[in-house]
């Protein structure tokens, strides 16, 4: 899979997100997240709140599941993204 990401994959609805699918779904792995929740500053913590809340979590899992995510980068930021928000969201982070 290549480094770039292919935007146009992105159903248009979703794009508005682009900013924040680049900011945590380049945060892959369970350590590094929690180390991210531990620094995190009250409106980095209100700001994922937002996201989680805004996110369509169904439609996105239903997208991701026809674009693999080790196929294209932009699937796999989509899929770390929700990844990020539900460990806080599960941990009681936000």
């Amino acid at each position: 899979m290549s480094d770039a990401v292919d935007w146009s994959l992105l159903p248009e609805s979703q794009t508005q997100f682009i900013p924040y699918f680049e900011k945590y779904g380049s945060i892959q792995y369970d350590v590094a997240i929690y180390t991210k929740f531990d620094c995190m500053s009250p409106g980095e913590t209100k700001e994922a709140k937002w996201l989680m809340d805004a996110l369509d979590l169904d439609f996105l899992s239903d997208w991701i599941d026809a674009h693999p995510i080790t196929e294209n980068r932009c699937s796999a930021l989509v899929c770390f993204t929700i990844h990020f928000l539900s460990l806080g969201r599960d941990g009681g982070v936000f």
